[in-house]
């Protein structure tokens, strides 16, 4: 739990400083591979694998679960 907690403390970091959480998966932020990390957090997800506690530590975060359909969203509202 600790090494995740410390992970989603960068995640915090970096959506309180850029306004998301949508890194590039190759993003290495404050040492952390926090693109990686955010991508495998979806994954878990989608999975049914992720705790209730980290859902809602990363919902307040406005965490994009579903990258593909976001982007589709945005592009039709581009429109």
């Amino acid at each position: 739990m600790r090494n995740w907690y410390n992970s989603y403390l960068v995640a915090k970091d970096y959506f309180e400083t850029y306004g998301h959480l949508m890194p590039p998966s190759n993003l290495i932020y404050q040492d952390k591979r926090l693109g990686r990390w955010v991508c495998y957090q979806r994954y878990e997800y989608s999975k049914g694998r992720l705790s209730k506690e980290r859902v809602e530590l990363l919902n307040a975060l406005n965490m994009v679960w579903n990258i593909k359909e976001t982007n589709w969203f945005t592009n039709y509202y581009k429109l």
